[in-house]
């Protein structure tokens, strides 16, 4: 198993004017604009990517298209569903098309037992042929969970930002989520999509303030402030998608002063 190393950040979705279906062009320019950032690798499909809007077929379609604009990038690819077979199947495809692992948390409706928690991750990372990364922003698995896999390489619990003492850095104050977690060598933030720089002086010692921004995320959600931020830096990626809508005029204002350099 290949480690993981560096900067990940997570990609918007772009999507159409009318935000109907998944933008090919606009995905291509997001990419070229972190091709020039210290972005190590990417994460597709996250909270950040809007996946509880996408479709299946859009979720494959966005890592076919990862897989294709960004060669010699790795790119993990969260595969969260309600059910252990979309979930195996998504990961499967991920698998096929280049991925280095997938983020995965539990099934987010429902009550579910520890045996059948073990066996929904258990059967992802047994069948899916790829590294198996747990995140817990539910805070839904205890002690037996985890030690369900205490023999299987294959699987890895993601730390939090705070476990590896980046504080300064964090949106979700000790949890994991599918855009911000720590494993390996490799930390995963929303953060770097709007202010890449930033988090690699950050991770490598230099201290910075994301204050603002971090309650921008929290208040406003991720996918909303991330597509809104990346239309201030002109890198166009389209709305977000219904029921979520544009930040207003004067949020939008604030937020392009925020990222201004300097």
């Amino acid at each position: 198993m290949q480690t993981l190393e560096g900067l990940f950040a997570p990609l918007a979705t772009p999507f159409t004017d009318d935000a109907s279906s998944v933008s090919e062009v606009r995905l291509a320019r997001q990419m070229r604009y972190l091709a020039e950032a210290p972005i190590d690798g990417y994460v597709v499909n996250s909270d950040c990517g809007e996946f509880g809007t996408l479709t299946y077929s859009e979720r494959k379609q966005m890592v076919e298209l990862t897989a294709r604009l960004s060669p010699g990038k790795p790119f993990l690819v969260h595969v969260s569903s309600l059910s252990t077979a979309i979930s195996l199947d998504l990961t499967q495809h991920a698998a096929r098309h280049g991925a280095r692992g997938v983020v995965v948390m539990s099934p987010f409706y429902g009550l579910y037992t520890t045996e059948e928690l073990i066996g929904f991750f258990g059967a992802i990372a047994r069948y899916g042929d790829l590294p198996t990364i747990i995140v817990d922003p539910l805070e839904a698995l205890n002690a037996d969970v985890r030690a369900g896999f205490t023999d299987s390489p294959q699987v890895m619990f993601a730390k939090s930002l705070q476990e590896i003492r980046q504080t300064a850095l964090s949106c979700y104050k000790g949890l994991t989520s599918s855009d911000e977690f720590a494993v390996g060598g490799a930390v995963c933030s929303p953060l770097a999509l709007l202010r890449p720089e930033q988090v690699a002086a950050a991770l490598a010692g230099t201290p910075q303030d994301f204050a603002k921004l971090i309650i921008l995320e929290e208040t406003l959600g991720r996918a909303r402030v991330s597509k809104s931020g990346l239309d201030a830096l002109n890198i166009e990626v389209g709305p977000p998608r219904p029921p979520l809508k544009q930040l207003s005029q004067s949020v939008s204002t604030a937020l392009k002063t925020l990222l201004q350099p300097g």
